[in-house]
C-alpha cells in the first residue's frame, strides 16, 4: 500500500514538473518571439528628442507666454504624427502575432498601458492641469516615460526595464544640469527608448533566421 501510494505521488510530482517545464517554454518562446512594439518606442523616442529640444530653445516654462503657445503647437504637432504611426505599427505587430499563432494578450495589455500614460500625460501637459502640483510639466512627461518603459520591462524584458531607470536617471542628472535640462532629459528619454528597441530587434531577427 505504501508502495503504491509512494508511485502514485513520484508519479504526480513528474507530471507537476513536466506541466511547469511547458509552462516555462511556452513563456520563453513568447517572449523570444513576442515584438513589443519597437516602432512605437522609436516613435516617440523621436518626438521626445525634437520636443525637448525645441522646448529648450525655446526657454520651456520660463518662456513667454508666446513662445510656450510655439512649444505647444510643436507638442501637438508631433502628437499628430506620433499616435496614427503608433496605430500603424501596434496593429501591425498585432497582426504578426497573429500569424506565428501567438496570443496578442501581452501586446494588448502593453498598449492600454501605453494609452493610459500617453493619454494622462496629453491631458495633464497640454491643458494646464499638471502645473497644480510640478511647476516644470517637461519633468512630468518625462517621469511618464520613465514609468511606461519600467512597466514593458517588467511585463516584457529587462532591457526595457532598464530604459525606465535610465530615464529616472536622467531626471535626476537634469534637476542638477538646470541649463541643459530639457536635452539632457529629451536625449535620456531617446536613448532609453531606442537602445532597448535595437537590442529587441536583433534578438528578433536572430530568432527569425534560426526558423528559416
Amino acid at each position: 500500500m505504501n508502495t503504491d501510494f509512494s508511485h502514485k505521488k513520484t508519479g504526480h510530482t513528474e507530471n507537476i514538473a513536466e506541466n511547469l517545464k511547458y509552462m516555462r517554454s511556452a513563456v520563453e518562446r513568447t517572449r523570444r518571439d513576442f515584438d513589443p512594439g519597437i516602432g512605437i518606442f522609436i516613435t516617440w523616442g523621436f518626438a521626445c528628442l525634437i520636443g525637448y529640444t525645441a522646448a529648450h530653445f525655446l526657454g520651456g516654462s520660463n518662456a513667454p507666454r508666446q513662445d510656450q503657445i510655439r512649444i505647444n503647437i510643436i507638442w501637438l504637432c508631433l502628437y499628430a504624427i506620433a499616435i496614427p504611426l503608433s496605430i500603424i505599427f501596434g496593429y501591425r505587430s498585432s497582426k504578426k502575432l497573429q500569424n506565428l499563432g501567438i496570443s496578442p494578450y501581452i501586446n494588448a495589455q502593453i498598449g492600454w498601458i501605453f494609452a493610459v500614460m500617453i493619454i494622462s500625460g496629453t491631458i495633464f501637459g497640454n491643458f494646464g492641469l499638471g502645473r497644480s502640483f510640478i511647476n516644470d510639466i517637461h519633468f512630468f512627461w518625462a517621469w511618464i516615460y520613465a514609468v511606461l518603459l519600467s512597466m514593458t520591462g517588467i511585463v516584457y524584458s529587462k532591457e526595457w526595464l532598464a530604459g525606465g531607470v535610465g530615464i529616472f536617471i536622467g531626471i535626476i542628472a537634469a534637476v542638477f544640469l538646470k541649463q541643459y535640462a530639457y536635452l539632457v532629459l529629451g536625449l535620456a528619454i531617446f536613448l532609453s527608448c531606442m537602445v532597448p528597441a535595437i537590442i529587441t530587434k536583433k534578438r528578433l531577427s536572430s530568432f527569425d533566421e534560426e526558423k528559416a
